[in-house]
């Protein structure tokens, strides 16, 4: 009973991130034409990092959760997403905060401090909450013909095994005892 239990909540739970990494697909697609777009899930800020100034804290291919913070509860030694011009997204650690209240950046890679960059309040994107080690390989795969119809044959596997009722009766009756 338990593993049957366990095994349609898993499933549960995998349907749930397959099925939410295909909506933030899709609408990354539909809003492409908008440069300052940023998939989300409620506040928080979905994104793919493709460069490695973040090693060792956080991975090339990883997807970084972030989330609107309060400006004034930033500290040295935050992580946090800003824009530079170009409207490139930029994502290091404070290490120092002005008289001004703007901040002082680096990559945790990176030898010197981020030069030549103003970080305050009007360009900050998020403030680092988790990442998901390699999962812009899952949301990559779903970008074409292939992944999708994998996607699709996964879900078909899935679905029809998922009962909840039967995860809803069994939970009762665990927690009733």
């Amino acid at each position: 009973m338990v593993r049957k239990c366990t095994s349609i909540l898993v499933g549960f739970i995998l349907s749930a991130f397959i099925i939410s990494m295909l909506i933030l697909n899709i609408s990354s697609y539909i809003n492409r034409s908008n440069p300052e777009y940023i998939s989300s899930i409620g506040p928080y800020k979905i994104m793919k990092v493709i460069t490695g100034s973040m090693i060792p804290a956080i991975d090339v291919g990883d997807i970084i959760i972030a989330k609107e913070p309060d400006i004034d509860s930033l500290r040295v030694g935050d992580i946090i997403t800003f824009r530079i011009p170009g409207n490139i997204l930029v994502t290091h650690r404070i290490v120092d905060i002005r008289q001004d209240g703007s901040f002082i950046t680096k990559g945790d890679a990176n030898l010197q401090e981020d030069t030549g960059i103003w970080v305050g309040e009007s360009n900050i994107v998020g403030k680092y909450e988790f990442r998901i080690p390699g999962g812009a390989s899952v949301i990559d795969s779903f970008k074409d013909y292939c992944g999708l119809i994998l996607f699709f044959m996964l879900l078909s596997f899935i679905v029809p095994k998922m009962n909840i009722k039967q995860i809803i009766s069994a939970f009762y009756s665990k927690t009733s005892m």
